[in-house]
């Protein structure tokens, strides 16, 4: 994704020279690595300790200026095996884990000690890598589980208690992370005993007779700035504000970031949705994402002739910068671009078969078509808003055999945009059989400057298989598509939910330019693959049956790896 850069090296050496305390690192130029002067990646490291991630994520909502990628860690994960391409600019320690091999303890050794990222110590971290000294050295202390000579000294094991009412004293009042905090209590689990390491700068204290004084504490490793916090047991130490303040403001100070207690991106972007008689507009901060289009307007008719509305569409689609992702054709005529397969419109959801009805290919009659009934606009406090959909597919005898019923949620960003589609379809007519086409379901046609075989596309699916050929007609529980459009690394993903018929689904996502989510093309897809006995998916519903199918559509600047793409999946499926 991106190297991680020295920041600010002047005001680090000179907080190295006179220690930490009270350093607010106020020299400007501050820079992540993505060159976002706003924007934190943060890989939350885990594993070896079980947590609740939903609840633990929440600390971070509303923090626009982080970005935090869980990075689940094993004994035998390679996370730090290869650091030549590391991504981030802050590592949160939330693991447990024990082993690690002596070429990834070099190499994060180096990660602190040559590219200064930043690091903040959570709970259960203090007692990971127990055997490993110089990680006690980085911690400024150690959490030991048995009786262990260290030095020479024996040190007795270290205890501690769970659900105590802890009450926190501010140590210090002027450094950056603490800076106009008051005393708080706190409901978490105690710790007595640790291993306590010079260098340590005390943030906060307590009298808790089961628990050592200090409970956090700065201190400087290498080129790194380390924060360490004891607290973080479960969501009960989750909730307490105090404790989501100081996780936000450790995180942005070990960054480097000058004013940590304010500090965020841009004021949250709000989306506004504004209904015309033909299309409902997605405006983001006042400016076009999308339109929902169900009918055509008179005043813009279609730059190709003879062909026809058939189904309701987003179109366009737009990066946060603006840049269009998806074909002009057939809305408009772009030079250089494609004009082939015109029912090829925007992001749309169709399927070629139902009961015989060509939905899918249809472009030129009037029947079959999907047929929009009606729309409910809603938005929440945070900025974001969705729209509630209902369509008929009526077939070409003029009878609705499916019902529609749609939830699209838009969730804007910084970098990139967010679209959350649940559709549910019922069945009107007594018995309707899907069968089995790869020519469907939840699909985008791309610009085709992004597409594989004339722009600077690359498909790549949560498998790991890259292109067309590696990608199509295959599972997969998410695949990206990303190139280059005039110096700016653009990508579409499309992730589809373990609740989704037929998950993970198939893909029909071609090097032309149609990308598509398949889930009930089974047959055709493994047939063509050449799979031993290909087998029949079959979804036949019949009257008042359902079938629910759920897919999130990211669109993004800057580039994303399959390990960012996994997490993003993790954060979905929850």
């Amino acid at each position: 994704m991106k190297t991680c850069i020295s920041r600010i090296a002047c005001s680090m050496l000179l907080c190295a020279l006179v220690g930490l305390i009270g350093c607010s690192n106020d020299s400007a130029g501050f820079k992540t690595a993505y060159g976002d002067p706003d924007k934190i990646d943060v890989a939350v490291v885990t594993g070896g300790h079980g947590f609740h991630p939903e609840e633990f994520f929440a600390l971070f909502e509303g923090q626009d200026d982080l970005r935090c990628i869980e990075v689940p860690l094993t004994d035998d994960s390679e996370v730090f095996e290869d650091i030549s391409e590391w991504n981030y600019d802050v590592v949160m320690l939330y693991n447990m884990t024990q082993n690690i091999s002596p070429k990834r303890q070099e190499n994060f050794v180096r990660l602190l000690k040559d590219k200064g990222i930043g690091v903040v110590v959570v709970h259960h971290a203090q007692a990971a890598f127990q055997s490993w000294m110089e990680y006690h050295q980085i911690i400024g202390t150690a959490y030991i589980y048995f009786d262990v000579e260290i030095d020479g000294k024996l040190w007795p094991h270290c205890k501690c208690k769970g659900n105590q009412d802890i009450a926190v004293s501010i140590r210090d009042n002027k450094h950056p992370i603490t800076r106009g905090m008051k005393d708080f209590t706190i409901h978490d689990e105690t710790y007595r005993g640790r291993r306590w390491l010079e260098g340590n700068h005390v943030l906060l204290t307590t009298n808790h007779p089961d628990n050592d004084e200090p409970v956090a504490w700065t201190r400087q490793y290498g080129r790194s700035r380390v924060f360490n916090i004891q607290f973080g047991h479960d969501q009960q130490a989750y909730v307490c504000p105090e404790y989501r303040d100081l996780i936000v403001r450790g995180i942005r100070w070990t960054a480097g970031m000058k004013n940590v207690a304010t500090a965020s991106a841009a004021a949250k972007k709000r989306v506004e949705l504004h209904q015309t008689s033909n299309a409902i507009d997605v405006m983001i901060d006042g400016r076009l994402f999308t339109s929902y289009i169900f009918q055509l307007d008179p005043a813009k008719p279609l730059a190709a002739e003879g062909v026809l509305l058939t189904k309701p569409v987003f179109f366009p689609l737009r990066t946060p910068s603006g840049i269009m992702v998806t074909r002009g054709w057939p809305f408009e005529k772009i030079e250089g671009e494609s004009q082939d397969h015109p029912h090829h419109m925007g992001l749309y959801f169709t399927y070629d078969q139902p009961n015989g009805n060509n939905f899918w290919n249809n472009s030129t009659q009037s029947l079959p078509v999907i047929k929009h009934i009606q729309a409910e606009i809603t938005t929440d406090t945070k900025g974001n808003a969705a729209l509630a959909t209902v369509m008929h597919w009526i077939g070409k005898d003029n009878n609705a055999l499916l019902a529609e019923k749609r939830l699209t949620s838009f969730i804007p960003g910084r970098d990139q945009h967010i679209i959350d589609t649940d559709i549910e379809l019922k069945a009107l007519a007594d018995t309707v059989e899907f069968g089995h086409t790869k020519e469907g379901m939840f699909a985008i046609r791309l610009a085709q400057w992004l597409t594989e075989n004339s722009g600077t596309g690359a498909y790549l699916n949560s498998n790991g298989d890259e292109k067309e050929q590696g990608v199509w007609g295959k599972r997969a529980e998410w695949v990206r598509i990303q190139g280059e459009h005039n110096g700016t690394t653009v990508g579409i993903a499309i992730l589809n939910h373990p609740t989704s018929t037929n998950y993970p689904t198939y893909w029909h996502a071609r090097g032309y330019g149609c990308f598509s989510a398949n889930p009930l093309g089974q047959y055709a897809f493994e047939k063509s693959r050449n799979v031993e006995n290909p087998q029949h998916f079959n979804l036949t519903l019949r009257n008042g049956e359902t079938a629910r199918f759920r897919f999130r559509v990211i669109i993004y600047e800057g580039p994303k790896t399959k390990q960012q793409l996994d997490n993003e999946f993790r954060q979905y499926a929850l």
